[in-house]
């Protein structure tokens, strides 16, 4: 009963982030214009703000930030770390080298606009790759989640100093280009990223019961794992690829955004409990809901000038980074 009344609870918190994102702004809107969106003229000012602005970067929050909490839980589930998630472990970084030379060259239209993203994906995976060597670790008990952990961030800041070389090789335009996905924000978003964002979010949210209920099975451990017959050598480098993948989605829609993975996963097992058919999809609830509280604050702070939401998330997830660190020593 607790667990379905916490369900409830994260889910209209959801819905009441949204609609206040919808909402909010300079030029707000009522919650009776909002319900009524579509009987507005098309040319009125409320209507193109709500459908080229509004709508876009509300959506664009929502599904980074579910993607993001979907990310990180996978990720602790599979090392058993509660600081991992994919900036910890170098997975945005990489991503952002991925779309920083991709920047850089001048490659961002190829395959009808989607240069970013691919150079994301394949920057994430090589990330990943080099840091937990997924296709040999499994379970291997040579190999700690601390030590992985800490690989991840040595190369975040190899990665750093790549995405500094080329900012250093680019033109001024280019520059401009990389420092904004470098800091992650959601202005100026467009429709297109953002409902393609969407879509992938609200499949990965509808397949997430299911993938959750195999995460269960490596939260017993590689021994049970294999009794229930599941190869965790073939199985866990397939999930972090998935994890990898997610994570670059994000940064090619709306740049590195700190820390959201690795503090969702805390709130929603203390709401929901470890089980992962839950927790999963729970999980990517919440981050949507703090990564759209997030945004609100950033546009409003300091109104009328706007703060990169990857700042708000940096401080707030830097503190908690901080407090799970001491109370593990």
């Amino acid at each position: 009963m607790r667990r379905i009344a916490s369900i409830i609870v994260i889910a209209a918190l959801c819905l009441l982030t949204f609609a206040l994102s919808l909402c909010i702004g300079e030029n707000g809107l009522s919650i009776s214009q909002l319900l009524n969106i579509s009987s507005l003229n098309s040319d009125s000012v409320e209507y193109i703000i709500f459908s080229e602005l509004r709508l876009p970067r509300t959506l664009i929050a929502l599904s980074v930030g579910a993607l993001l909490g979907a990310s990180g839980i996978i990720m602790q589930t599979v090392f058993r770390n509660p600081l991992v998630e994919p900036y910890t472990l170098g997975v945005s970084g990489g991503a952002l080298v991925g779309v920083a030379i991709c920047i850089s060259m001048g490659l961002s239209g190829i395959l009808n606009g989607n240069g970013n993203m691919i150079f994301a994906l394949l920057g994430s995976l090589a990330s990943i790759f080099f840091i937990a060597n997924p296709f040999s670790i499994g379970f291997s008990k040579q190999t700690s989640s601390s030590h992985i952990l800490l690989s991840g961030i040595v190369f975040s800041f190899v990665s750093s100093a790549i995405t500094t070389l080329l900012l250093s090789l680019s033109t001024r335009e280019q520059m401009s280009s990389i420092i904004s996905w470098s800091i992650g924000g959601f202005e100026g978003v467009s429709t297109g990223v953002a409902y393609s964002c969407t879509t992938i979010a609200l499949v990965f949210l509808a397949l997430a019961p299911f993938l959750g209920n195999l995460l269960n099975i490596l939260l017993l451990g590689s021994v049970d794992a294999h009794t229930l017959g599941i190869r965790t050598s073939i199985f866990v480098p397939v999930v972090l690829a998935v994890a990898s993948c997610l994570s670059a989605v994000c940064v090619a829609s709306a740049g590195v955004i700190a820390f959201v993975g690795m503090v969702v996963p805390h709130f929603t097992v203390a709401l929901v409990g470890q089980d992962r058919r839950f927790s999963l999809p729970c999980s990517m609830l919440i981050g949507a809901s703090i990564l759209l509280l997030c945004d609100i604050v950033a546009r409003h702070i300091i109104f009328p000038q706007e703060l990169p939401v990857g700042v708000i998330t940096g401080l707030l997830g830097g503190i908690m980074f901080l407090w799970i660190n001491y109370r593990k020593a």
